[in-house]
């Protein structure tokens, strides 16, 4: 299994701290940010990893990981999730991938055990659905996903999908099949919402912490619970 860390958003809601540089290379305690997305890959024996950026940080990504072993991928024209996954088929060279945002802190491992194949969802129980990809589970049979929608006006469940994913390699070849939304980006829940309908998506729950870190509220956040997790 290749990792694969999603990192080349523009962090408008953290400017202007992201005005000159990437929001997961903000401190988040005594390290990047980006560092901890590495960290939960390699925890579970990935050892190539790739990061997605944008060209304008690329140099900053180099200097600041280049002992790290890493790959880059630039996604020049960020036309959304699906097209910056799309980006890594060459990297991943026929294996599955493990995706995860470069701005999501979490405290449970990835758990990638048992995977095979398919599409592997990590979900949450949220207060506010309403910001989310919702799943919503068959009620006859609770292990199945029936249906997935992005940010609901009436969310029929509150299990947020996180940002980690588990793919096997059919996710390129339904990638390309995939037509851009009304804005113009090519959305990551319709892959996942096919994978439901096909019978071959699975979750498992989040139950620790976990927080996007993506303004300034959760961004504090974040580093209050390193500060406790890992502070002397």
């Amino acid at each position: 299994m290749k990792g694969i860390i999603l990192a080349a958003g523009n962090g408008t809601r953290l400017r202007p701290l992201t005005n000159v540089i990437s929001k997961v290379l903000l401190p988040v305690y005594d390290k990047p940010m980006i560092y901890y997305a590495i960290e939960k890959l390699r925890n579970v024996g990935i050892t190539e990893i790739a990061i997605v950026i944008s060209p304008q940080h690329e140099e900053q990504y180099k200097k600041q990981l280049e002992e790290e072993n890493i790959t880059f991928i630039i996604q020049n024209n960020p036309k959304g999730t699906g097209h910056a996954i799309q980006m890594t088929e060459e990297f991943s060279d026929g294996d599955s991938i493990a995706v995860v945002y470069g701005d999501n802190i979490f405290d449970d491992e990835l758990d990638v055990s048992g995977f095979t194949s398919g599409l592997r969802l990590f979900l949450r129980v949220v207060d506010d659905p309403k910001r989310f990809g919702v799943v919503t589970l068959d009620k006859d049979d609770p292990k199945k996903i029936t249906e997935i929608i992005e940010k609901p006006e009436n969310p029929k469940s509150n299990l947020a999908v996180l940002g980690m994913y588990l793919y096997d390699n059919d996710v390129y070849k339904h990638l390309k099949n995939l037509k851009p939304s009304p804005r113009g980006e090519y959305e990551i829940t319709d892959i996942h919402d096919l994978y439901a309908k096909e019978g071959k998506a699975t979750f498992k729950i989040i139950k620790g912490f976990w927080s996007d870190a993506g303004n300034p509220d959760t961004l504090f956040e974040v580093n209050e619970w390193a500060k406790k997790k890992f502070g002397q």
